[in-house]
Order: C-alpha cells, then sequence, then structure tokens
C-alpha cells in the first residue's frame, strides 16, 4: 500500500507482476513505471470446514496444490502453465479443467486488494455464503491490475479424488469431435474432469516433440477422476459411445 501511495504521489505508473507466465506481455510496463512484483506475498492457509484457502498472491498454483495435497484437497483451476494465484485472479484465468471445476472467476469468494488511492480493501467477508453488500469480488477479477492491485485470495478447495484415467477419441474431422464435445456437456458424466481437443497439425507437433506415434487426426483427450474405478471406466465408455454416434471408428479408441 505505501508503494502505491508513492508512485500515486509522484504520478509513475505501476505494473503488477506475478509469475510472468502470460504470454501477452501483460507484466512489461511498455509506458515505463515500476513493475510491482507480488513474489513476497507468500500466505497459504486453509479452513477445512469452510473449505476455503486464503493465499497470498505470489503463490504459485502448483506450490497451492502441494499444499493442499495432503489434506486431501486441491484448487481446481489449472492452467498449462504454472501461474500465480495472484495472476490467475488478475486475468481470470481458466485451464483444463474448467468443464469440471469452473475458471477462476468461479473459484474466487474474496480478494485483499490495494486501491490506487493506496488504501486497502477486502471485497467481501471470507465466508462461503454471504448477500451482504456490493459485489466487489469479481469487479476486479480480470481487471488485469487496473482498478488496483490484488494482494491476498480467497479461494474454494475441492476434495482430491484418488483414481485418475485417461482416454483418446479420434475423428476425421474436427467439427464431429466438437458435436461429441457438445453432447457430452450435455450428458455431464460426473468422473469427466477434463476433455480438450487437438487438430491433426496439433497432434503431428505432439508427436515430434513427445515422440509419440499417435494417428495425425482430430483428436479428443479426456481425463476422468473420482473413487471407483469401475464408474471411471462407465462414463468413459458412455462418451465413446456419443463419439461412435459421430464417427468415431470403435477400434482407435484407447482408454
Amino acid at each position: 500500500a505505501a508503494v502505491v501511495r508513492a508512485c500515486v504521489a509522484a504520478r509513475v505508473p505501476m505494473v503488477p507482476r506475478g509469475a510472468g507466465t502470460g504470454v501477452e506481455g501483460g507484466a512489461i510496463p511498455y509506458g515505463g513505471g515500476v513493475v510491482i512484483s507480488m513474489s513476497r506475498l507468500r500466505r497459504m492457509e486453509v479452513s477445512e470446514g469452510e473449505m476455503l484457502a486464503v493465499v497470498g498472491a505470489g503463490v504459485y498454483k502448483e506450490e497451492l496444490n502441494k499444499f493442499l495435497a495432503p489434506k486431501g484437497l486441491l484448487f481446481g483451476p489449472d492452467p498449462s502453465s504454472n501461474p500465480s494465484i495472484g495472476g490467475m485472479a488478475s486475468t481470470g484465468g481458466s485451464g483444463m479443467t474448467t468443464f469440471r471445476y469452473g475458471t477462476t472467476k468461479e473459484n474466487v469468494v474474496s480478494l485483499l486488494v490495494v486501491t490506487p488511492q493506496g488504501d486497502l480493501l477486502q471485497t467481501r467477508r471470507a465466508v462461503r455464503k454471504s448477500s451482504s453488500g456490493y459485489e466487489l469480488t469479481q469487479l476486479y477479477m480480470g481487471a488485469e491490475g487496473t482498478l488496483g492491485l490484488i494482494c491476498e485470495i480467497t479461494v474454494r478447495v475441492r476434495k482430491q479424488p484418488p483414481l485418475r484415467s485417461g482416454g483418446m477419441l479420434p475423428f476425421d474431422n474436427v467439427k464431429a469431435a466438437v458435436d461429441t464435445v457438445v453432447a457430452a456437456v450435455h450428458l455431464d458424466p460426473p468422473s469427466m474432469l477434463r476433455c480438450e481437443l487437438l487438430n491433426g497439425e496439433g497432434v503431428e507437433c505432439t508427436n515430434k516433440i513427445f515422440n509419440t506415434g499417435l494417428r495425425c487426426l482430430p483428436t479428443l483427450f479426456l481425463e476422468m477422476r473420482g473413487k471407483d474405478p469401475e464408474a471411471l471406466r462407465r462414463d468413459f465408455d458412455a462418451v465413446a459411445a456419443l463419439a461412435a454416434d459421430h464417427g468415431c471408428p470403435a477400434d482407435t479408441v484407447q482408454f
């Protein structure tokens, strides 16, 4: 807060920086000014009763999940990089688990923000259910530091499913794969966590980088999570049946 007040008094622009994993250059001060690193904001506390965690803006996503793992918990949103939690809130990040857990915006309960005047603002009470006052939390989510600096985030945490399995569904064309995803969303199999589509060129690049031998076709990659292995298989088979209805050959399905 003192840094913000000093910059405002001197009319110096400020740019907050989290992990620097963004690819759009959001942490670069193109117009000059001061870069404010959040790396020393390291608080991590969890309330298992409320299923909430209070996290400093400088904590990385993987650090938070490592902290939560011994308690059998996780923070659901999962961007492919390892961003800071502050960066995820500031950009409204999502990731590959959006299908099941939603985006960062849907998993943040409250924020501690430094306003442009250098004041500290708690956007709402850090409880699971509260209907009092203005909804300021979502105002700052995705604002990328233009309305204030996010210093601390209260997030929802979830139980960590103990079992995981995956599968691949190749298609002759992208439209058939997309139609399968739409049908799967309506079906909503309980254990389906991720559903990602690569076109043929993407699969070809994957083969070159990771030395795999996948068929270079539009392919859905699924991840199932849960407690019962039979339920994981049942849910995958249900999605595979939808894929077959949209032209996915049964002999190409892998689980």
